[in-house]
This record gives C-alpha cells, structure tokens and sequence, in this order.
C-alpha cells in the first residue's frame, strides 16, 4: 500500500504522507518527537495513579473517620494533580 498524497504546510502543492521534505519548496515537514509521545503518556499514567491513590486514601479515611488521613488524601491529590499538570505542559512544548 502506498503513501497517501498531502498538500505541503508550506506551499500547497501535493507530495507523499512519508516524504520528509516537500520537493518543491524544500520545507521540513514538522514531526512529533518519540521522546514527547512517551512523555506525555507518562504524565497521564501518573495522574491516574495520583487519582486512584487519592480515592483510596479518602475511601479509607471515610472508613476510619480519621481527619489526618483526610488531608494527607488532600495533600496528595493536590500534589500529584499539580505535578501531572507540569508533565504534560513541559511534554508539550
């Protein structure tokens, strides 16, 4: 199977999915690196990990009736939302 026919970003005119430069105008098509794909799935692992552990934290808290465990669940969910936030801001740059 061959590779789909895409206009340029640049000029328009039509070339191959797979080209890496137009051969018309020579613009570089722009490409996502590997190392922001895997980032940023990283950065979403995380935040669902920080949210179970948040849930649980709070599930036992409601069990115990115990007030530190509370705002520990509070403290962490804060915090893990926090840094999954920045992950995923610093991957898509």
């Amino acid at each position: 199977m061959g590779a789909a026919i895409v206009p340029c970003f640049v000029c328009q005119s039509p070339i191959a999915s797979t080209a890496p430069t137009c051969p018309r105008c020579g613009a570089v098509r722009p490409t996502v690196s590997s190392a922001r794909i895997v980032a940023g799935v990283f950065a979403i692992l995380g935040a669902i990990v920080c949210a179970a552990a948040g849930l649980m934290l709070l599930s036992v808290q409601a069990q115990a009736e115990n007030s530190l465990l509370e705002l520990i669940a509070h403290g962490l969910g804060v915090y893990c939302l926090g840094r999954a936030g920045m992950a995923m801001s610093n991957a898509l740059r």
